[in-house]
């Protein structure tokens, strides 16, 4: 809004059957204002005593005033992005402001959609899955498998003899 003074003389006389203008070049800053901040379109008409109705018909009116408004938008959101990756471990709130706000871009997948996820291994190959086991795991299932690999060896050689190999 670069000529204010033009703008005030002109949207009075342009709405002087239906009252004066709510809409005055501060009342447009102080509604972008807060929704730079991070309020809601609704709220912040609210904060300004003017009905998120009439900020639609000014902008429809007014390109500047709709220009002014989209900026804000813009800047908002812009802010929460920056906030979701400066803050990765409490990116949450911000996603759900951004879901609320601009539902038709940041919208949550469906929840009917069902998801399959395959993971394979380098190449396709299947993935071994590895268990962390502690150190005196291992050495009791070496011990078990010794004992094992003992008792068949001995058993190996009792069906040898009773062959007569």
């Amino acid at each position: 809004m670069s000529n204010n003074d033009e703008m005030s003389g002109s949207r009075e006389e342009e709405d002087s059957a239906r009252g004066p203008y709510k809409f005055t070049p501060e009342k447009v800053k102080a509604i972008c204002d807060r929704i730079r901040k991070g309020s809601f379109l609704r709220h912040a008409c609210e904060r300004e005593r003017v009905t998120e109705r009439g900020l639609y018909h000014a902008m429809a009116r007014d390109p500047e005033v709709a220009a002014d408004v989209h900026e804000a938008q813009a800047e908002s959101e812009e802010n929460l992005l920056a906030r979701m990756e400066v803050n990765t471990f409490d990116w949450k709130r911000e996603a759900w402001l951004l879901e609320r706000k601009r539902r038709d871009l940041f919208k949550p997948p469906k929840a009917e959609a069902e998801v399959k996820q395959e993971l394979t291994g380098k190449d396709g190959a299947p993935l071994i899955p590895r268990v962390q086991r502690s150190p005196a795991e291992i050495a009791a299932e070496l011990a078990r498998l010794q004992t094992i690999a003992a008792e068949t060896a001995a058993d190996l050689d009792e069906i040898r003899q009773r062959k007569g190999e």
